[in-house]
């Protein structure tokens, strides 16, 4: 899993608004961590994922700020609850707004 930020103008802006999180490969009973730094290097997010058979879960820990997830190669998504999410070049995007802070993705 790799955290992208929203900018690509400037190397100092707030990492975690609009965080996008890159989630390759994830094998079933798997759970990878990732952490947002501040611009002075404290953690001002967590991100916990797992997967569970046919589900995904996303826990966020931290301020409430928009952010998404990607799901590289993978397209069969069921349903997201509570996100908007789409399919494109054989991945999926998930939108999820800055109250969610657990997300969970049923794959098909």
């Amino acid at each position: 899993m790799i955290p992208i930020g929203n900018r690509t103008d400037r190397p100092d802006y707030d990492y975690s608004d609009d965080v996008t999180l890159q989630i390759y490969q994830l094998e079933a009973e798997k759970q990878v961590q990732v952490e947002v730094p501040t611009l002075d290097g404290k953690i001002e997010s967590t991100f916990t994922v797992v997967r569970e058979e046919d589900m995904i879960h996303v826990q966020r820990q931290g301020l409430s700020k928009p952010w998404n997830v990607s799901l590289m190669g993978i397209t069969d998504v069921r349903n997201v609850e509570d996100a908007e999410f789409q399919s494109f070049n054989g991945s999926s995007l998930i939108k999820i707004d800055r109250q969610t802070n657990e997300l969970k993705i049923h794959l098909g």
